[in-house]
């Protein structure tokens, strides 16, 4: 802790100081907080004053006051390569993770190999979903200290976090053997365990949890979830009823016991348990709750009032305006939704999913300037899955200049495309431009764009070979600030074809399909949240995939053969399938079957986004609402990216009816089908 007496020190000063210092040794945390506040009055600039008590300040988790004392001390003395670490950990619990790296890396020049900063930079790189470039860091932690349990264990939970669980799993067993009574690596490990499906096992870890720490709340709510993997939802309201009822007041359990029915879909089970608290008394957070429940329910129209009630009680509950505002965009009440989240913003500035679901309207408005500015809260968004592999260091500002541009991917495969639409307005503004893509996409792109470097973002590039950086997403608000900048119905086009593959795919077809009209076909999307909401079965497409004189390619990625098959016995028309062919993994290939179609005919999903970059008309499917995702904006009934992309919507919600009768009034008046 240091007790180094400066010579400005008085006497009286210094004996306070060790004083203040063995209080703090001994585990006094109050009395040492108070004479080190009373000195700091006197000694506003002594080093291992400010050193002392922002850690003792940060061990409370009073981070707010302990940061900037950390700041003024590295201002004094910049050569502490501990405060240096400490800084940055605290600015990581904060958020302000760009800050959190540039602190690690000043620790890191004055102790290069230090096994503790190492790991430091690998808990702040994993906040940063930069989750391969953590482990190198993580693994450096390990080879100058194989036994350092922070260091496995983070390595673990990044392990985890890349999908590589049963790799993770030796990392806290050695944490284990070091120390068995390790609460934190019986959790983590009980983590790893439950993605893998491991579900006894995990909850034998969490009750070893409990062992060391009976009231840890989290590892009782990992333990109630997994009986419900294990003895059903019976077993796991038992347990929680009889361990958890007592540990936590009584809404506090109501909402974590609905919380938990409701993801495991039980929402009876969760209705239930919120309505009967509510027969005894009205309640902002359980009516906000069921409105919630409500919503996922489908049961859109009653969660409304549910949470304007809610709202009458709380006026000022950002979480509660929230859900409202999600509802009545549910509903397509487009402006009172806005309104709705401008609220939110005014009772917590810092709500990045408010900011970004207002974004999202903004776009949805055509309002480009407003709506890109608030995209960018994005990376902040609780349960965004996609990696942000560089952060605000470097980053492009939309201006030319001589030099080397990356821009990664983020997101899924079809966003790739989308954002890709305006990859070519990057030619003659920078020097090079360098492609970090998905790779099923590095030859599409780098045939499209040859003066492009593309590559792989499995291979990924070393911070020396670019100068500035932007995500692919981002490229919106430097280029499309008005409705201008889309594309014209004749420009939409921008993906280049291998051409002889496509005369491969083309040749194969036509010797069986006889000169009839081919329409690609994809029908369901594989999105875990909200795919159900924007995917129609083919039984509910029946009226169109047996209309005379064309014939149906299956374009749909995944395993489609069975309910194919099912199809053909119910209604003895067969979909056509290409073999041999990956839809999943060869885009190239894929994208050559698309050429070949006269049309598509598909919901959204990656299929859409191909084929409306080939300039491929395409008949689009889309929701009311829900899962209806903010860039299908539309104008004359066609989307403003793809111009080729006609759009056919719900009129209401969960209402396919209307959207395939409009599509077979059109391929009737168009093709005569």
């Amino acid at each position: 802790m240091g007790s180094e007496i400066s010579s400005k020190l008085s006497r009286k000063q210094g004996e306070r100081f060790e004083r203040a210092a063995l209080l703090h040794q001994a585990g006094n945390a109050q009395e040492a907080l108070h004479e080190y506040r009373r000195l700091l009055r006197e000694l506003p600039a002594f080093v291992p004053l400010l050193t002392n008590y922002s850690l003792l300040l940060l061990s409370a988790d009073e981070r707010s006051e302990a940061i900037p004392l950390l700041k003024r001390s590295l201002l004094i003395s910049p050569a502490q390569p501990e405060a240096w670490t400490n800084l940055a950990l605290a600015l990581v619990e904060e958020g302000a993770l760009e800050e959190a790296l540039n602190a690690v890396d000043r620790a890191l020049k004055m102790l290069p190999g230090a096994p503790n900063i190492c790991n430091a930079r690998a808990i702040v790189l994993s906040k940063l979903q930069r989750f391969d470039e953590a482990l190198v860091w993580a693994m450096r932690s390990l080879d100058a200290s194989p036994r350092y349990c922070d260091a496995l264990n983070n390595a673990g939970m990044i392990l985890s976090c890349l999908s590589r669980g049963t790799e993770a799993l030796p990392c806290f067993e050695q944490v284990l053997n070091l120390d068995p009574t390790s609460v934190k690596a019986w959790l983590n490990k009980a983590i790893a365990l439950e993605g893998l499906t491991r579900f006894d096992e995990a909850g034998e870890c969490y009750a070893q949890a409990l062992k060391y720490a009976p009231d840890l709340l989290d590892a009782h709510k990992g333990r109630a979830r997994m009986l419900v993997k294990t003895e059903g939802e019976d077993g796991a309201l038992a347990y929680m009823d009889r361990e958890l009822a007592c540990r936590l007041p009584q809404r506090d359990y109501v909402l974590f016991v609905a919380g938990l029915m409701q993801d495991c879909r039980r929402h009876d089970l969760a209705e239930g348990r919120l309505q009967r608290y509510l027969d005894d008394q009205d309640d902002a957070m359980i009516l906000n709750q069921l409105g919630h429940l409500l919503f996922l329910k489908g049961e859109i129209k009653a969660a409304l009032p549910v949470l304007d009630r809610a709202v009458q009680i709380e006026p000022d509950a950002p979480d509660i305006h929230m859900n409202r505002a999600v509802v009545l965009g549910a509903l397509g009440e487009s402006m009172a939704a806005r309104d709705a989240l401008a609220r939110v913003l005014v009772l917590h500035p810092d709500f990045p999913e408010a900011e970004c679901a207002l974004s999202y309207l903004h776009l949805s408005l055509f309002e480009f300037e407003k709506g890109w500015q608030g995209y960018e809260a994005r990376w902040q968004v609780a349960g965004n899955t996609s990696p942000r592999l560089y952060g605000e260091s470097r980053q492009w500002n939309g201006e030319p200049f001589e030099g080397r541009l990356l821009i990664w991917k983020e997101q899924g495969l079809g966003d790739q495309i989308l954002h890709g639409t305006l990859l070519k307005k990057l030619e003659g503004m920078v020097s090079q431009v360098v492609l970090l893509v998905d790779p099923r996409l590095v030859p599409v792109y780098q045939r499209t764009f040859p003066s492009y470097r593309c590559i792989s973002v499995d291979d990924g590039v070393s911070d020396t070979s670019f100068d500035q950086q932007l995500p692919i997403a981002s490229l919106g608000r430097v280029f499309q600030k008005t409705i201008t900048d889309f594309p014209s119905v004749d420009g939409g086009k921008f993906l280049a074809l291998d051409a002889a593959k496509v005369d491969s795919v083309r040749a194969r077809l036509d010797d069986v399909l006889n000169g009839r009209l081919k329409i690609g076909l994809s029908w369901r999307s594989s999105n875990l949240s909200i795919g159900e909401r924007k995917s129609i079965d083919l039984d509910g497409l029946h009226s169109i995939l047996t209309m005379e004189n064309a014939v149906f390619i299956d374009l749909q990625y995944g395993d489609t053969e069975v309910e194919k098959a099912d199809f053909f016995d119910k209604y003895k028309k067969e979909i056509f399938t290409l073999p041999g062919l990956d839809k999943k993994q060869d885009i190239d290939g894929l994208l050559s079957l698309i050429e070949t179609c006269d049309l598509v005919l598909t919901t959204s999903n990656s299929t859409a986004h191909l084929a409306g970059a080939l300039g491929k008309e395409t008949l689009l499917m889309l929701p009311f609402s829900l899962g209806r995702f903010w860039y299908w904006q539309q104008m004359d009934g066609r989307s403003l990216w793809y111009p080729m992309v006609k759009v056919f919507a719900q009129r209401s919600l969960g209402d396919w009816g209307g959207v395939i009768d409009d599509v077979k009034q059109y391929l009737g008046e168009k093709y005569g089908l």
